[in-house]
């Protein structure tokens, strides 16, 4: 594909087992949206692609940049980018909506939206089953919008598993001022966040907003966009954290929120408010984290532990950030240890880089950082 407009003809004649390859280049999607409307099959999924990643970048200054409708389509190795003056205009970079089922986004550049990947319900439909996969998802300057800021925006949709992928840098200054990382809510299920990197500010600084690494439940769901009968309760079942890195956030690193049945597994969390698990249906089981900060439940919410790492919430009132001690320099992300932790039983599972966790081992993400 040379133009933005033979890749929309090829998108919109796509078959089953199709591979659209495009050329090196720039893309400006303007005036409209690419729309992906025509259905592959799980076991011919329509692929759009860049031989490498960087060689093709499609540059964006709508409202959304690409809009999925159909099941089993795959995106790799693109660069999309917005680029509107306006941060309110560029709200979604990739939105997948209604019978997408089955979406693959695998080795992307995602830059400068307020929800680089927007998941939702459209006409009773939901987009189960996706995948998001060593992409980058990054915000180059604050967000200045009162709308949502949220890179990985999941809403009603069951399965969902997001896994190897960096996001960073989501910061959001007007409106209310709070952003996250990524959500699961909206009454979806089964969605699982495993050796992701989540850096509420890397490059980007403000201490005057609330920044949340990654939660079920979110902010909660309005019944218009519910999942079933439309009738808020339970806003997440039987999700799993495990194997991520949570940093440098204002408020809490991991958040349940009416999320049910939930586990949270060898997570670490450096400078953050730790993990909070909040109302009666928040449950689940919460084992072998190492938290710089407290673990804790509040407003009726409940679950079993085992294993963790983690400070009070005194000592943090006190300045005291004794989890630190045990990494050489965790300002800096230098997370090898200074001294080992004791190892913990824990079933086997995968860790954020270097081998599976298998047996006891210490607490966390990672058994040794210098596998990075």
């Amino acid at each position: 594909m040379a133009t933005i407009e033979t890749l929309r003809q090829a998108i919109d004649t796509a078959e089953p087992g199709d591979v659209i390859l495009l050329r090196p280049g720039l893309y400006r999607v303007t005036q409209t949206h690419i729309g992906v409307a025509r259905a592959g099959t799980a076991t011919a999924p329509i692929t759009v692609r860049a031989l490498n990643l960087g060689t093709v970048v499609l540059e964006s200054e709508l409202p959304e940049a690409i809009k999925v409708e159909a099941p089993h389509w795959h995106f790799e190795n693109l660069v999309l980018k917005g680029v509107c003056a306006d941060d309110d205009v560029c709200d979604n970079g990739f939105h997948i909506v209604g019978g997408a089922a089955g979406t693959t986004l695998r080795n992307l550049r995602l830059e400068d939206f307020n929800a680089h990947i927007k998941i939702n319900g459209e006409n009773d439909r939901f987009p189960d089953g996706g995948r998001i996969a060593h992409t980058t998802l990054i915000g180059n300057h604050v967000r200045r919008t009162s709308s949502s800021v949220t890179p990985i925006d999941l809403v009603a949709a069951d399965g969902w598993t997001i896994d190897g992928n960096l996001i960073a840098d989501f910061i959001k200054i007007e409106g209310n001022r709070v952003s996250y990382g990524a959500f699961a809510k909206g009454g979806g299920r089964g969605t699982v966040f495993t050796r992701n990197t989540i850096l509420c500010a890397w490059r980007l600084r403000d201490e005057n907003v609330q920044t949340i690494g990654l939660s079920f439940g979110g902010g909660g769901t309005g019944p218009g966009v519910w999942r079933g009968a439309g009738q808020p309760g339970v806003e997440h079942a039987d999700g799993k954290m495990s194997g991520n890195l949570i940093a440098f956030c204002t408020d809490d690193g991991i958040y349940l929120n009416r999320a049910a049945n939930s586990v949270l597994r060898n997570n670490t969390l450096i400078a953050t408010s730790g993990i909070d698990v909040r109302y009666p249906e928040s449950t689940g089981r919460v084992d072998a984290n190492m938290v710089d900060g407290p673990i804790r439940s509040r407003d009726g919410g409940h679950f079993r532990a085992a294993g963790n790492i983690a400070a009070s919430l005194p000592s943090m009132f006190l300045g005291l950030n004794p989890v630190r001690g045990y990494f050489e320099d965790p300002a800096r992300l230098d997370l090898r240890w200074r001294r080992l932790p004791d190892p913990v039983d824990g079933e086997s599972s995968a860790v954020l880089c270097g081998s599976p966790r298998i047996g006891p081992a210490p607490p966390g993400a990672f058994t040794d950082f210098r596998a990075c």
